[in-house]
């Protein structure tokens, strides 16, 4: 247990999608800031472009059965402020992951060969790079791969 009103910060990468109740987590976390406090959250995307794509059975942010809740930026405002956080801003982050992953899975589910699947993996810099550059892209249109939030508690 940590002390409440204490913290200047907290920082949640790649987590609240983890936790069976994600509100509960949050409330934990406004517990112990400090009245002007800020929290960073930064999970994967539902309302980014490779998800669109992929959203029906290869998306690569699934990870099942590690990922228990998705986000999009209205879900992840929501949720927010009805915990007591004031949004900031919430913006997208680029990712070439998810795209990675989601490419992998497809060929291996079609039976594509080991050879092209193998050229769909974190250690493909060339996978890696291209989808950055395509990331890239797409954050500076709001669909980038991760979502980052900027929560505060109220004064």
């Amino acid at each position: 247990d940590l002390p409440e009103n204490s913290y200047d910060l907290a920082i949640m990468v790649q987590t609240i999608e983890h936790v069976a109740e994600p509100g509960k987590v949050l409330k934990s976390v406004w517990a112990i800031l400090k009245p002007g406090g800020k929290l960073i959250v930064v999970t994967d995307n539902t309302g980014s472009f490779d998800f669109s794509i992929f959203k029906k059975s290869h998306w690569g942010g699934y990870h099942f059965p590690r990922h228990w809740n998705l986000f999009n930026r209205n879900s992840l405002r929501k949720l927010s402020e009805k915990m007591g956080f004031e949004v900031e801003n919430i913006t997208t982050q680029v990712s070439p992951v998810n795209w990675v992953y989601s490419f992998h899975n497809r060929f291996v589910d079609n039976g594509r060969p080991k050879w092209l699947t193998d050229q769909f993996t974190l250690r493909s810099t060339l996978s890696l790079s291209a989808f950055t550059m395509l990331d890239i892209i797409l954050q500076k249109l709001g669909r980038g791969g991760l979502l980052k939030a900027t929560l505060k508690k109220p004064v």
